[in-house]
């Protein structure tokens, strides 16, 4: 059975297959006579299309198993009216038609149309064929002729033109037609021409009778249409961003004639960097109703709305949802944010519950709903918001407003910060006519105010008509309440420059005027303000002092503001401002009244350094104010062009006192008053105090560029000292006074100092070569340049010194020429002196310096001196004909000595305490004493036990001293060597050794710190075989020729070792001279170091033995100890062995007082006793009078044995004395015998 099934099948194909080849063959045999059919064709397109339809010609194609004919030139309808003119269509036939009877045989397709839909300016749309047919009119056709049956569309291109929209160009590739006389249906797909996978398919069943539309039923299907697309650019402005964006929906349309409109949309929009948006719109019309609902609009899963309700009916409108998030909403409309130039940068909060409904006529019925945590910052001048929750409501037909909680405003347009506010109360109530504002309140941390009053809108800019009353604005900023709409541009930006601080403010503003008016339009009556306030600071200018408004009051009227500050601080000074007054701040020109009845120097100077005038700040910075005055100014400052101010003042003077630290110049009890504005302070002249004298100074001043302060006045130099110590030492050497010219002139950076003086009328008493007499003139000049710590110093004295120094970072560079131009600058800091002189006393000049107040030199640096000298001095020694070189290097001086009287080098540490060797070496030293020969007749005064060095010899460097030829004056003292070192007391001295030709010292001593203060020892001997050589050299004329002497000294002494004298000594010094002769001299010569007087023993021994004294007193041996303390050497047994005579002296000298209380016992020698001719005398401890003896006995005696004498009196006029006298008569016997009973006659 199945094989005989199978075979049928077979079978049955067979058949069709030849059918099929039959029936193509022959298809392909006759297409060349298609045009045969086209009367046929013509009546079955006829009755499929319902209207009459004409073929020009027909042509067949078989190109498969159904034949295709291609219809051209075809017409639809009446000859004289038709609908439509194809100029071609094809025409596939369907053979399975014929076995359907009267089924469809045919597809009619239309291929290649271009379609052009056009607005005409009525708003009407045309159809037009531009290409393959055209279409005719088909007025007047009934109903049911209009076209019906099948028709497929094939590549159509469809234009678009709107009146006033870009074209667009679309195509469709497919669409099938299907209609009867009740009902159309179009099925197909379309796509923009140049996006063919932005593709829209349609679905559209229409219902319609008697040609009238009855329902349309739609689907609109977007699977993804690109809106960034070519397509969309001419309808999308350039601001809004569409690009990667894609709208995928799906649209349900359901209209009837009785039922109306329905829609339904789901639809989603991806792409960007956003997530997608999506949501259903649901939409019904029914009459003149219309609702809309949105059940739930999302980005990604995050709500933006929820149960949206919209509906109108003529003209009543309700609106109502649940809830709106502002966040999210402000993203989801960003992309189009361009178009709406009102768009707020910033937009968020929760909106809940609203619901509103009106009359389009402008009528409410009702107002519900809440706003919370709202943040509004909006791009245009209107303020924004932050954290403002807000009520919603109605009053009347007004809408009401209510908020609360606390905010923050923001305004950039009108406030310069955001302003934090704790709360915020009171209503505005909305109306077409204006807003009103109704106790309108705000409080925060330093401010509180309320506003009340209209804000009326019209045709034209809103009318403000409302007051605020502050009550108060606390410690703070008060800048960011500054209304910028109000206050001019200038006048603004230099408040908002200046007011830095308030501690408290108060008062009312009142705004009637239209908004937006410009300042320079204001009325008095426009725009008012009165303003209490409390300690304000203003910054009011740039590099100005800072002032400090204790109190006071500030009120606008209009454009100009009236003020007055009782109490203020302009910097440090203390001032009130009775006027202050800005007539026009729209060009803003402060001008204030200031004054002070009794201002503090000091501080008005520190202000004055602090105002913007070139010079002032250099000149106040480098003078020290003090004292009390009295000024009135007043200040103009022009707030457009600051450069332009100036002033207008008078000061007085009341016991004030400037000093000029720099030049340690100070003048006090300055009096007087002085006129002056910014250029120039009118000459005038002031009484003052230099030192102890009251001077007149005349001073002028011009404040132009480059500043400048003179001031002259006669006075000695050591009143304008501020240092007491160093004004003493300049009074104890300077004499008289003379004029000087002092100028300060403010240069860039800093200021110039200018003190000039010929100084006739003045004498210096100083050291060689400065020595002056005051009728002689000197011209000096010293310029100083001060720049901030830096000094730079230029310095002339007559043609003998010239000298300039810099300070720069704390170190100094100096140079000095003397009798010649001085050295360049060195590159590195130090100091540089070149120079000759023909006398320098270095030990006066030395001593000088020691006594001046100067620094410590421990940061001395380097030193560069070079001096060819005539004649170098220090204390009584002097060195002829010597070049001097002095250099400094890091931690020592190194001097060097050349010439006949001295070479060699030195090395000196510094600091003196560094512990580094004090190193002399020298080939020669040649010393010269440049004390005067002493009057035979006076006795050298040596200087008091108060009189020494109270320099403390801790600290004191080892001392290393070689000299190789020592010469002191006539004396040759060889090579003289001294070693010493540094202890924790001082310095000991270790070995002092001078050995020459004819003498010879060994010594040792010490220079320590005691209780009492420093003290010297020294203990050493001397010897020597030219005593009357080595006395002379060293001023003394004792009057003894020895062939050897020696001295040991063992003693103390205070002070230094150059101290030493026989006054201060407190010790012993043993004598001993031998083989020498003491010769008759004249009055005041012989003295011992003031101890005895040689030269009166043999004046007073001889008598009339001439021939045995003729030539003096020849002696053996002098020998003895003196015990030195207190000023006083005493003695009790000095002893002179001659030859003639043994003389022993006993007692003591006063050295300080230089008088004697001695005793001499002298007896006869080898003879046995004193011949007695003539008289009797004795002196042996100096005294320049004597005894003589006329007569000593009625009978005559064979001579003395023994005489006692006092001696007693000053050293220039000792009276000797005769105590007792042992005598001897003839016969041998011994007698004392008292003065009274010699004859001394």
């Amino acid at each position: 059975m199945i094989r005989r099934l199978v075979g049928l099948l077979f079978y049955a194909c067979a058949l069709v297959i030849i059918g099929l080849a039959i029936v193509v063959g022959v298809g392909r045999a006759l297409a060349p006579h298609a045009d045969e059919m086209r009367p046929w064709l013509e009546v079955a397109l006829t009755d499929r299309l319902g209207l009459p339809v004409a073929i020009e010609r027909v042509e067949a194609h078989w190109p498969r198993l159904t034949p295709q004919l291609q219809l051209n030139g075809v017409r639809v309808g009446e000859p004289d009216a038709p609908l439509a003119s194809i100029d071609s269509a094809s025409l596939d036939v369907h053979l399975p038609g014929l076995a359907g009877g009267a089924g469809n045989l045919f597809d009619l397709t239309v291929i290649g149309l271009d379609v052009e839909l056009t607005e005409d300016e009525d708003g009407s749309w045309g159809l037009q064929l531009v290409r393959g047919g055209q279409l005719g009119g088909g007025d007047g056709l009934p109903a049911e002729r209009v076209l019906t049956g099948n028709l497929l569309l094939r590549e159509v291109e469809v234009r678009i033109q709107p009146q006033e929209w870009p074209a667009t160009a679309w195509h469709l590739p497919e669409a099938e037609l299907e209609r009867s006389a009740e009902r159309t249906a179009l099925i197909g797909r379309i796509h923009p021409q140049a996006d063919a996978a932005s593709v829209l398919e349609l679905r559209l069943l229409a219902d319609h009778a008697a040609g009238s539309l009855e329902a349309i039923r739609a689907w609109f299907g977007l699977p993804g249409l690109d809106l960034g697309a070519d397509l969309f650019a001419p309808f999308v402005p350039e601001a809004v961003d569409t690009r990667e964006r894609l709208l995928q929906a799906d649209l349900w349309l359901d209209w009837s004639r009785e039922s109306g409109a329905g829609l339904s949309l789901d639809f989603a929009l991806t792409g960007g960097e956003d997530e997608a948006v999506s949501g259903t719109l649901l939409a019904e019309r029914i009459g003149r109703r219309v609702d809309l609902n949105l059940p739930e609009m999302k980005i990604g899963d995050e709500p933006v709305v929820s149960g949206l309700a919209l509906a109108w009916h003529d003209r009543r409108a309700a609106l109502a949802f649940d809830a709106l998030d502002l966040d999210r909403l402000h993203r989801l409309l960003a992309p189009v944010s361009g178009l709406l130039p009102w768009w707020p940068e910033r937009l968020e909060g929760q909106v809940d519950s609203v619901s509103l409904m009106l009359d389009l006529d402008e009528s409410l019925h009702a107002v519900n709903g809440r706003i919370r945590e709202l943040v509004l910052a909006p791009t245009g001048p209107v303020p924004g918001v932050e954290g403002l929750d807000l009520e919603l409501g109605l009053a009347g037909d007004r809408v009401v407003l209510s908020p609360s909680g606390p905010a923050t405003v923001m305004w950039p347009q009108q406030l310069r910060e955001s302003v934090e506010l704790d709360a915020i109360a009171g209503q505005l109530l909305l109306a077409p006519e204006g807003i009103e504002m109704r106790e309108l309140s705000i409080a925060g941390d330093i401010v509180s105010a309320r506003a009340d009053g209209w804000i009326y809108l019209g045709p034209e800019r809103p009318f403000l008509d409302f007051g605020i009353d502050v009550q108060r604005i606390e410690a703070g900023d008060p800048r960011p309440w500054l209304p910028r709409g109000i206050v001019p541009p200038r006048a603004l930006e230099w408040l908002e420059q200046s007011l830095v601080h308030v501690d408290h403010a108060s008062g009312q503003l009142l705004f009637h005027m239209r908004a937006g008016q410009r300042a320079a339009d204001f009325d008095p009556g426009d725009f008012q303000a009165e303003i209490d306030f409390a300690g304000a600071r203003m910054d009011y200018w740039p590099e100005w002092p800072l002032a400090r408004l204790h109190e006071g009051q500030v009120r606008f009227l209009g454009r100009s503001l009236y003020g007055q500050v009782p109490s203020a601080h302009l910097g440090e000074s203390t001032l009130s401002v009775d006027q202050v007054v800005i007539g026009d701040l729209t060009q803003p020109e402060l001008v204030f009244l200031a004054t002070a009845d009794d201002a503090d120097a000091t501080a008005l100077a520190a202000t004055l350094a602090d105002m913007p005038v070139a010079g002032w700040q250099a000149l106040f910075d480098q003078t020290r104010w003090s004292g009390s005055l009295a000024f009135a100014t007043e200040v103009t400052l022009p707030l457009r062009q600051m450069s332009e101010w100036h002033l207008d003042g008078e000061v007085e003077i009341n016991d004030a006192r400037v000093a000029l630290p720099a030049l340690g110049i100070e003048l006090s009890a300055l009096h007087g008053a002085a006129f002056f504005d910014r250029h120039r302070i009118v000459p005038t002249a002031l009484q003052a105090r230099a030192g102890q004298r009251m001077l007149t100074l005349d001073l002028a001043a011009d404040f132009d560029a480059p500043t400048r302060l003179d001031i002259g006045a006669e006075l000695h130099p050591a009143d304008l000292l501020a240092d007491d110590e160093l004004a003493d030492l300049v009074a104890r050497h300077v004499t008289g006074t003379t004029f000087w010219r002092l100028g300060l002139d403010a240069v860039e950076d800093g200021l110039s100092i200018t003190l000039e003086s010929d100084l006739e009328g003045i004498g210096f008493e100083l050291p060689e070569p400065a020595n002056k007499l005051m009728p002689q003139s000197w011209p000096f000049r010293a310029d100083v340049r001060l720049v901030d710590q830096d000094i730079e110093l230029d310095l002339s004295l007559a043609e003998s010194l010239e000298m300039a120094a810099w300070r720069e970072a704390g170190d100094w560079t100096t140079t000095v020429g003397l009798h010649q131009p001085r050295p360049a600058r060195p590159d590195n800091p130090g100091t540089v002196v070149r120079g000759q002189l023909n006398d320098l006393d270095l030990g006066a000049w030395v001593s000088l310096i020691d006594a001046l107040p100067l620094p410590d030199a421990r940061g001395v640096g380097r030193a560069d001196i070079a001096l060819s000298l005539g004649r170098l001095a220090w204390e009584n020694l002097s060195i002829d004909a010597v070049e001097l070189g002095l250099v400094r290097e890091e931690g020592a001086w190194e001097a060097s000595f050349d010439g006949d009287g001295a070479r060699g080098r030195a090395t000196i540490p510094s600091p003196l305490d560094s512990g580094r060797v004090l190193a002399v070496d020298l080939a020669r030293l040649h010393l010269d004493h440049d004390r005067p020969e002493p009057d035979p007749t006076q006795l050298i005064a040596e200087l008091g036990p108060g009189q020494t060095s109270t320099a403390s010899p801790v600290g004191y460097p080892p001392l290393h001293l070689l000299i190789e030829d020592l010469r002191y004056r006539d004396l040759d003292l060889g090579r003289v060597r001294v070693e010493s070192h540094a202890t924790d007391s001082g310095v000991e001295i270790e070995r002092v050794e001078a050995s020459g030709e004819t003498l010879s010292l060994q010594g040792r001593g010490r220079w320590v710190e005691g209780d009492a203060g420093p003290y010297s020892e020294f203990e050493g001997r001397l010897i020597t075989d030219s005593l009357t050589e080595l006395m002379t050299a060293l001023g003394y004329e004792i009057g003894i020729q020895a062939a050897r002497a020696q001295a040991d000294l063992a003693g103390r002494w205070p002070g230094a070792p150059h101290d030493f004298s026989l006054q201060r000594l407190d010790g012993a010094l043993d004598i001993e001279v031998s083989d020498g002769l003491i010769p008759e001299a004249r009055p005041g010569a012989g003295r011992l170091l003031g101890l005895i007087s040689i030269s009166t023993i043999p004046r007073r021994l001889t008598l009339d033995f001439r021939d045995v004294f003729a030539q003096g007193l020849k002696f053996d041996r002098i020998e003895g100890r003196f015990r030195i303390a207190d000023g006083v050497a005493s003695t009790d047994e000095l002893l002179i062995d001659a030859p003639a005579a043994s003389i022993k002296v006993s007692g003591e000298t006063d050295l300080i007082d230089r008088r004697y209380d001695q005793y001499l016992v002298v007896e006869p020698g080898v003879g046995g006793t004193l011949p007695l001719i003539g008289g009797l005398a004795g002196g042996p401890m100096g005294a320049a009078a004597g005894l003589v003896l006329q007569t000593l006995f009625d009978g005559p005696l064979r001579g003395i044995a023994e005489a006692r004498y006092a001696v007693t009196g000053a050293w220039e006029a000792p009276e000797v004395d005769l105590v007792e006298a042992r005598v001897t008569d003839e016969e041998g016997e011994e007698r004392i015998l008292l003065p009274e009973e010699l004859d001394l006659d």
